[in-house]
């Protein structure tokens, strides 16, 4: 369990960072490449690297159908942020943006992690 206290203090940051209030602009294509979505895609990816890392080291090792259940659940994680940016916080909005620069983030930790730092069982 130990190893999975980063993976979680970083959920509750994102959380945190989430649900706080921001100035929200309608959004546009080219806002994929702000700032703004970029901080998504590293926070995203750095959730992913976490969870990633946890589950190898309390694990030993990590098939690629379970990097790709844990990438899923970081996604779904992100999708509901959103979610709960819409419905509970008024003036904050479900942005498909953000939603693509998360993935964008966990695909590179990805496919990163499975080049250099997974140890791979079969499956």
């Amino acid at each position: 369990m130990k190893y999975y206290i980063p993976a979680i203090l970083c959920s509750i940051f994102i959380f945190w960072l989430s649900v706080m209030s921001g100035a929200n602009f309608p959004e546009t294509f080219k806002d994929l490449f702000s700032s703004d979505k970029l901080g998504h895609g590293i926070a995203y990816g750095t959730q992913t690297f976490l969870l990633f890392w946890a589950f190898q080291k309390s694990k030993g090792s990590m098939n690629t159908l379970q990097m790709t259940l844990l990438a899923a659940g970081v996604a779904f994680y992100g999708f509901s942020m959103e979610l709960i940016q819409y419905y509970f916080f008024p003036g904050r909005y479900f942005e498909v943006l953000d939603i693509l620069a998360n993935i964008m983030g966990i695909v590179i930790i990805y496919v990163i992690f499975k080049l250099f730092f997974n140890k791979t069982t079969a499956a």
